[in-house]
């Protein structure tokens, strides 16, 4: 049942954004869950998000896939002596570690 749901989602707005026609933010954060929990497994699926990045994305589409990333997040509580040992990339290097 929800592959299916996804699926009608996720064609309704790939015609819309294939059209040069832009998403709510309401729209992106439904369209959200279907991406992050793997229920879009086609090419043809997976192409809202190719034809959104031609069609250049609006701050509205970016806030309401924002909005679903965070409503999923897990807190983690490493405690005060935690040490981040994988590094974000942050620094322009390329890497993924940065040097000491």
């Amino acid at each position: 049942m929800r592959d299916d749901l996804d699926k009608h989602v996720t064609f309704a707005y790939l015609h819309r954004v294939s059209g040069g026609l832009d998403l709510s933010s309401v729209e992106t954060h439904e369209a959200m869950p279907a991406l992050l929990e793997g229920y879009v497994k086609s090419s043809r699926d997976l192409g809202v998000l190719s034809r959104l990045k031609i069609k250049g994305e609006t701050a509205a589409e970016l806030a309401g896939f924002a909005h679903a990333m965070r409503e999923r997040i897990v807190v983690v509580h490493a405690g005060a002596d935690a040490v981040d040992t994988c590094g974000s990339g942050g620094n322009g290097s390329g890497r993924l570690i940065s040097p000491p």
